[in-house]
């Protein structure tokens, strides 16, 4: 076929793809720019796969945090779509999800919104209500109304999704995670803190199950838990967690990752708090030492 032929072009498409799930960013964009420039070439701009490039493009340039990019990748191909399919066609909601995704990154939050309900307008007259894809909107909408201070408008859209998630998925699926650590966030937020309590364990179970109790991901959740004891002035569970929070993280990364000490630094301050001086100072001694040696005497974390 030579190189410029449309299953060159395909070829280009899929290595990018693996690129991208390998998180090779750039050699991601290089293959798809060259399968954009050969789908230009030979149908011109209006068609399907030049709209799934632009689409993979700007999936590409959001994850580098790279908005403006983003946006006209995503915008290009939005356009593409409702000139092939219509403006309420299935095909376009992901390319408003993007853009609401690049706004509500650039904090512009109406913005956001105006967009996650096209997308959900469209999705709920495809599907109905009870559908994973009207979840994600109710998700992208409740994190907008967060980042606004709306948190019962948020908590409702997370609630929504979480009965969708549950009703498709079961309830130990990384959907229903991802629900009840947001509604355990929006519970923070409103000093709910047995609530949030409540979701946050919710969510550490289910990981656990997916993960093991040995993953990035369990300690996370262990560390808002944390979080949230030390809010409480539940010094002693909050230091029993953010333990274990150390001794997951020593447990893939090493005992001198900055991770380890940013931990040991709130350890530390748990220790302040509670008036066990000899433990901060052992934990702010232990700190240095990881700093020090990651970063040398002349870094600010180390003054």
């Amino acid at each position: 076929y030579g190189y410029n032929h449309r299953d060159v072009a395909q070829c280009y498409f899929g290595i990018g793809k693996v690129y991208w799930i390998q998180s090779r960013y750039e050699d991601t964009l290089a293959n798809y720019a060259k399968a954009l420039e050969i789908y230009i070439d030979n149908y011109g701009y209006n068609h399907r796969d030049v709209a799934q490039c632009y689409f993979g493009i700007g999936k590409v340039y959001w994850n580098q945090s790279r908005y403006e990019d983003a946006l006209a990748n995503y915008e290009n191909a939005l356009e593409i779509r409702i000139h092939k399919y219509g403006r309420k066609h299935r095909h376009i909601t992901p390319c408003y999800l993007g853009i609401g995704n690049v706004y509500w990154n650039q904090a512009r939050y109406e913005d956001a919104l105006a967009n996650y309900e096209k997308a959900f307008q469209i999705r709920i007259h495809k599907y109905g209500y009870n559908h994973p894809d009207v979840a994600q909107c109710y998700l992208g909408i409740g994190n907008v109304y967060v980042e606004q201070t709306r948190y019962e408008d948020a908590l409702e859209n997370y609630e929504n999704a979480l009965e969708i998630c549950i009703d498709k998925y079961g309830h130990n699926h990384p959907y229903v995670e991802a629900c009840y650590n947001n509604i355990a966030v929006v519970y923070l937020n409103q000093s709910r803190y047995e609530d949030a309590l409540a979701n946050f364990e919710k969510a550490l179970a289910i990981k656990k199950k997916i993960y093991g109790e040995i993953h990035a991901d369990v300690s996370t959740t262990l560390h808002q838990i944390a979080n949230v004891y030390c809010d409480q002035a539940k010094y002693k569970d909050s230091l029993e967690n953010y333990h274990k929070v150390v001794g997951y993280i020593q447990s893939y990364h090493g005992d001198t990752h900055p991770e380890v000490a940013s931990t040991l630094h709130t350890i530390a301050n748990g220790y302040y708090k509670k008036g066990k001086y000899k433990g901060a100072v052992t934990n702010y001694v232990n700190v240095l030492k990881i700093y020090i040696d990651k970063f040398g005497h002349n870094h600010p974390k180390t003054h």
